[in-house]
This record gives structure tokens, sequence and C-alpha cells, in this order.
């Protein structure tokens, strides 16, 4: 007999083999077989946090750093708060920082970035979140006022998603666009390696409409833009690769699992691509749930999808990413992250933290 040393989690896969010992050489061992613990069709809500906890404001993504969550808030209230998340059952928030990290903020070491809205001048600064319970800004905030040569003067940039490529070389990436000026879009490069002085080191590449989302799979760069659809681009070489149209584009986020990019359209359905050759972007699958699609999180087999409308969490079997198969619908939120057996999500419009069992003992 065999027991296992610790408790399964979901996408857990187990292996195994039997021979007969009796006397003498033991017999030919079978062939052999296995077991996987699947996420439940019924998900069970067991913590969560609103405004009666403190926690006020539109949530719309978070990171996880050990035990907290560092959640970003959006639409009147730009602020990043953070919530100890060590008992699942009983969140609790911890403090709150001045601005946020945006809809799908990613940790770098011990750092975050926060776009900050000047009301006439938008900014992005360096928060050091080594300590998530004491955030602090590191250094001096950089304006994205910013003459990109197209003779227009100094423009005031708004931004959304970042990538930081610096281990490419190429700093922190934003995609930006001007409110103002429509043509003037695409990805700037910004050069934090001096905290107190960072500088906008120009524009890493221009695009024909606004972007949004940037993700980055090897030494390859994705980037969703609103009214067209997905771009593949070289992160070292800026090279633009390929680019794959998606009709009525919304505002997309991008999520990569393996060779796949699941491409959320606030305006449409889930758009699955294989990127496995970033020149030649192609079709996969469409997942069309009847209304638009917000962010996606991969966790093993498993994609977890909101709906842009109703504020429902999907999720999807992609075992085989051109027939996923539903597992679950119905809950309440987007899923920012998968842990072990729990997910981690927000409720935009009800201004909610949650934190879901995806193995409830039931």
């Amino acid at each position: 007999q065999y027991e296992i040393p610790a408790g399964l989690i979901i996408c857990d896969a187990r292996f195994w083999r039997v021979r007969a010992v009796k006397t003498g050489e033991p017999g030919p061992w079978s062939e052999s077989r296995s077991v996987e613990i699947a996420v439940s069709s019924s998900p069970k809500l067991i913590g969560q946090l609103d405004s009666s906890d403190g926690f006020t404001g539109n949530p719309i993504g978070m990171a996880i750093k050990g035990n907290y969550a560092i959640v970003g808030h959006t639409s009147g209230v730009d602020q990043m708060s953070v919530v100890n998340i060590s008992d699942p059952g009983n969140p609790t928030l911890v403090t709150t920082f001045e601005h946020s990290p945006g809809q799908k903020p990613k940790l770098t070491g011990d750092y975050l970035y926060c776009y900050v809205d000047g009301g006439t001048e938008e900014s992005i600064i360096k928060v050091d979140v080594s300590d998530p319970e004491n955030p602090v800004q590191v250094g001096n905030p950089c304006s994205l006022k910013f003459d990109p040569g197209l003779g227009s003067g100094t423009l005031d940039y708004n931004a959304n998603i970042y990538l930081d490529n610096s281990g490419g070389g190429s700093g922190l990436l934003v995609a930006v666009y001007d409110q103002d000026t429509p043509t003037s879009a695409g990805i700037m490069q910004i050069d934090f390696s001096d905290h107190f002085t960072p500088v906008v080191d120009g524009m890493f590449m221009t695009t024909d409409d606004q972007p949004f989302a940037i993700e980055q799979a090897a030494t390859t760069g994705l980037v969703s833009i609103r009214g067209e659809g997905v771009q593949s681009f070289s992160l070292i070489g800026q090279d633009v690769s390929d680019s794959y149209g998606i009709e009525n584009m919304g505002f997309g986020h991008i999520e990569i699992g393996g060779n796949y990019a699941f491409v959320s359209n606030m305006d449409g359905p889930l758009t699955i691509l294989d990127i496995s050759n970033p020149s030649s972007l192609s079709l996969v699958y469409t997942y069309d749930p009847g209304e638009g699609t917000g962010p996606s999180t991969v966790f093993g087999n498993y994609l977890f999808t909101g709906l842009a409308t109703s504020q429902k969490f999907t999720i999807l079997d992609i075992r085989d990413p051109s027939a996923p198969v539903l597992v679950s619908e119905g809950n309440m939120g987007w899923i920012a992250t998968v842990i072990g057996n729990y997910a981690y999500g927000v409720e935009w419009t009800t201004g909610k933290f949650t934190i879901w069992d995806l193995l409830p003992e039931d």
C-alpha cells in the first residue's frame, strides 16, 4: 500500500502501476494508470471583503505576494488595497496605498508599478512591496508627457497594462495612448534603473489604434489593440512579427498558457490563438458565452474567464484548446489568480474581494 504524504490539490496528477510478488522473481509490471484532481463544478465562496470591511472602490485585478493579495482599484478610487489571505476563510484588509497597480499588476521582485492620474498630467511610479503591509514609493514618478516626434508637441499619455522587460534590456514597457490624438498610440519604453530620475526612452513600437494589454511569451511580446486584434512583436528587436484581426475588438486582456494565447474581448467572445510560431498567429477556437469576455487566468488544465456584462466567471477545461469543455459557470466576479485549491477574485461593480474553494469537501 502507499499513503500519499500530503493533501492533493487540483491539477495534481498521480501515476501508479502494480506487480505481483510471491516467491522468486516478481511478476511483470502492469501498464501505468493515473488519477488527476479536477476542479469542482460548484466552487464554494469561503471568504470575502466589501465596503463594510473598509474595502472601497472598484477592484479590477491583483497580484499575490506570500500571504498577501495586492488589489488594484479604479473608477473613482485609484488605490491599492493590501489583504492578508493567510486564512482563506477570513481575509483581512491590512492597508491601502494612494495609487493603483492597475488591471493586471505583475510583481517584479519586490516592486509594482502604479499609474498616477494627476488630472493634468499622468505618470508612473515604482512601489516597493517587500513588506506588503507597508508599501512605499521608490524615487520620483515618471511623467508620461512625451513628444513622440509626430509634430504635435508634447502629449499627455494615458497608460494601461505594463510589462517589465528590464531583463532583456528594454526597461518598462507600457501600453499608452493620447486621448486627444488617437493616432499617437503604442508601447512606451521607460527607464527606471535610476529610481530618482526615471525617464521615457521613447516609443518601443507604435500601433494603429489604442493598445490595451501586453503579455510576454519567451522573447515575444503580444499586445491587444482596440478595433484591430492582437500583434506579436520581438522584445529584443522590436520588429512586429504578425497580427491577427479580431472582429469588434474592444478592450482585451491576454493570458498565456503554453503555446496558446487566450484573448478576452469586452465586446465579443474569447479568442484562442496558437502562438507557437510568433510570426504566424493562427486561430484555434472561438469561445462565445453570449456576452463579452473579461480578464482570464490559466491554471494547469483550466481557464478561468470573466464575463463582461454579468460579472460572472466561467471555468473551462482546456486540455484540448481546440475543444474547451465547460466545467462551471454562474459564480460572481472575475478570477485574478489561482493558488493551490483556492481562486482569488474581484467583483468590480459591487466592490468585493472574494476567495473560492475549488475543491470543497462536499
